[in-house]
């Protein structure tokens, strides 16, 4: 029943978002990239068809090659305008599709490692996320990631029964996946993972290795050679980011903003939050203490590296208000406290002192030795 239920929902989410895909392509948000990608498929058609100059419209006489991640899908709009007709929103259905395929493979994904019931909420959470906006825009990061997904459930098929035509399938999936958005090679650790717990014949583990270094080659050719080469001889500086250092760097001194767009932005999800309401719910009816402290520490850590004005993050502080008097972080150094915050922070500290009921608190039970 599961698995009915989640090829029902796939299929709904992707007639619902077909809704006014013929209408102006440029969506709300991310306007500049989804501009640049039409420009990148228009020019396909009326100006160039090689897939490695795409080009943008430049007013001062310029070529207009720009060479960001691989043109996939924009090249896949133009093909499409040789049979029909070049339109603006062939980008939209394309992305439509295979993100839409996507969501199935992430289903057999995890129903391969959990169980069919988990695979099934998993999916429902990742297509009420940002999925469901980035799946319909003419971008290639959701286009991407399906790739890559359909990719590694070639690769675990070939893991089973070694079969050439899985393992083929997967290096070109995955290669089109990380040319298109490379961060999406991150989800080929999975697989690596993968063959250090479990038992793997060596000429499969050979076999997937070598096929591995089409997409990093590839990728690498792309992003660190080509591009930089492209923007020195044609002119466009745009968006080539920095050397590993300078970036690993960045990311340290900027842990504030690297943990809102890791944490908050992928939970982008009423879905999501649903769940962890209820979850939230049954810990408290359960009296599980242990989860509700997790659970608490959890919150009140994310209240604090949220704090970006002051980039604060005091666990020591917040252990001892958490324990011992139920503020929920709320003398992390003046960091701001939301009615929300208060609160969840007010129900459960009730819970640790009233039983579960909404008695008078008496916080000196709940302590490190009571867990």
């Amino acid at each position: 029943m599961p698995f009915n239920n989640t090829i029902t929902y796939i299929v709904v989410f992707f007639l619902l978002r077909l809704i006014f895909t013929i209408q102006p392509p440029i969506e709300y948000q991310h306007t500049w990239r989804q501009s640049t990608g039409l420009m990148f498929a228009r020019n396909f058609v009326e100006t160039d068809a090689s897939f490695i100059h795409p080009r943008i419209d430049d007013n001062a006489g310029g070529s207009g090659i720009l060479v960001l991640e691989a043109p996939v899908m924009y090249y896949g709009m133009y093909l499409l305008s040789i049979p029909f007709g070049y339109q603006d929103w062939y980008g939209r259905l394309i992305n439509l599709i295979v993100s839409s395929l996507g969501l199935y493979f992430f289903f057999l994904l995890v129903q391969r490692f959990f169980t069919e019931r988990v695979a099934f909420y998993a999916t429902l959470i990742l297509t009420t996320s940002l999925w469901l906006i980035f799946s319909r825009k003419t971008m290639q990061d959701t286009f991407a990631v399906s790739l890559v997904f359909m990719g590694l459930y070639c690769s675990f098929q070939y893991f089973d029964r070694g079969r050439w035509g899985p393992l083929m399938c997967y290096i070109v999936l995955t290669t089109l996946g990380i040319l298109s958005k490379i961060p999406a090679g991150m989800y080929l650790l999975f697989p690596i993972l993968y063959l250090i717990r479990n038992p793997v014949p060596r000429k499969r583990m050979v076999g997937w290795g070598i096929g591995t270094l089409a997409p990093l080659i590839l990728s690498y050719l792309w992003y660190f050679v080509y591009a930089p080469y492209a923007s020195e001889r044609y002119g466009y500086w745009h968006n080539l980011g920095e050397p590993l250092r300078d970036g690993l760097r960045s990311l340290v001194q900027n842990m504030d903003h690297v943990a809102e767009n890791f944490f908050f932005q992928s939970f982008h999800s009423f879905v999501f939050i649903g769940a962890l309401l209820m979850y939230w719910v049954m810990i408290i009816r359960r009296k599980e203490r242990k989860h509700l402290i997790c659970f608490r520490e959890f919150y009140a850590g994310v209240r604090c590296i949220y704090d970006s004005q002051r980039n604060l993050f005091c666990p020591a502080q917040l252990l001892y208000d958490t324990v011992h008097s139920g503020n929920g972080g709320d003398d992390c150094q003046g960091a701001d406290t939301s009615a929300k915050s208060k609160m969840v922070s007010f129900l459960i500290s009730t819970w640790h002192g009233g039983g579960g009921g909404l008695g008078r608190p008496r916080f000196h039970r709940f302590s490190p030795r009571s867990i």
